[in-house]
């Protein structure tokens, strides 16, 4: 009997015979029960083969070789195929995310139904074995009951490469390792401290900055619209009552006294912009 994920299919040789007769065959099963139970036939056929998929439980299969009038014995053999089949490796799929690798396991199912075995078994469990890509000697291992775990505590930026296979306890049996699977880690995502701490630093400095660049304008703004305004300089007296006076009045000038005859004196000519335009 080859049977792979309850897929069951029982084989036989023909009769070693000299000539080249075509033979038929007869198999049929009944489920292995401390009563009598009568056989169900399966196939009837000239082929070395039969499909025994409908078997779920321990049975014991027969079958027999006839020719014209005359047939065989039977060919008895006892089959479980909770014991006796193969489990076939899961497909696994593995993704990369923020330094952890994600790792998503399924199946095997059964061929005639699509049954996963995970309900037909019960207890059914999954073995998970990964490793670096440059030490393959060192290699993890782990148990889930789940279609999916998380691998954490890795390396960064280091290729990882992942088995997985199926495990029935109650059987003690273990089914066929997938295909190993390499990928890469990438960053874990965490920020380092010292980041963290420029993330707050920089604005603050850059606020200090314009807050003080700020003040220096407006404090050299305000001391060139005093020096505009408010000159420290004055004007002399005589002056600024001049000035205040309107342009057009003539200029009031002190007569000569008698007793300034012998002072020497310059002259002094004012002129207002009024007669510079005329």
């Amino acid at each position: 009997m080859d049977s792979v994920n309850f897929n069951n299919i029982l084989r036989w040789d023909p009769p070693t015979t000299n000539g080249s007769e075509a033979y038929t065959y007869a198999a049929e099963y009944k489920l292995d029960l401390q009563r009598a139970t009568n056989y169900t036939k399966i196939c009837q056929t000239n082929e070395t083969q039969c499909d025994f998929s409908v078997i779920t439980y321990d049975s014991i299969v027969r079958m027999r070789a006839e020719l014209n009038s005359s047939i065989s014995e039977w060919v008895t053999i006892p089959f479980d195929p909770y014991s006796q089949t193969v489990i076939s490796a899961p497909e696994v799929r593995v993704a990369s995310r923020a330094g952890y690798l994600d790792v998503s396991f399924f199946g095997p199912m059964r061929e005639s139904d699509g049954m996963s075995l995970k309900d037909l078994y019960g207890d059914f469990k999954y073995k998970l074995f990964y490793w670096r890509q440059s030490e393959p000697s060192l290699v993890t291992s782990m148990d889930s009951i789940q279609n999916f775990e998380t691998l954490a505590d890795l390396d960064k930026w280091t290729n990882y490469c992942i088995r997985v296979q199926a495990y029935a306890p109650d059987f003690n049996k273990t089914g066929e390792l997938s295909k190993a699977i390499c990928e890469k880690t990438t960053h874990d995502g965490l920020i380092p401290g010292w980041k963290i701490a420029l993330t707050f630093i920089i604005p603050l400095f850059i606020s200090a900055v314009i807050i003080v660049g700020m003040f220096y304008l407006g404090s050299t703004i305000y001391k060139v619209a005093k020096y505009l305004c408010f000159p420290k300089y004055s004007f002399p007296e005589h002056l600024k009552e001049y000035l205040s006076q309107p342009f057009y009045n003539p200029p009031h000038l002190p007569t000569q006294g008698p007793d300034d005859v012998g002072e020497t004196y310059g002259t002094l000519t004012l002129v207002s912009e009024e007669n510079q335009e005329v």
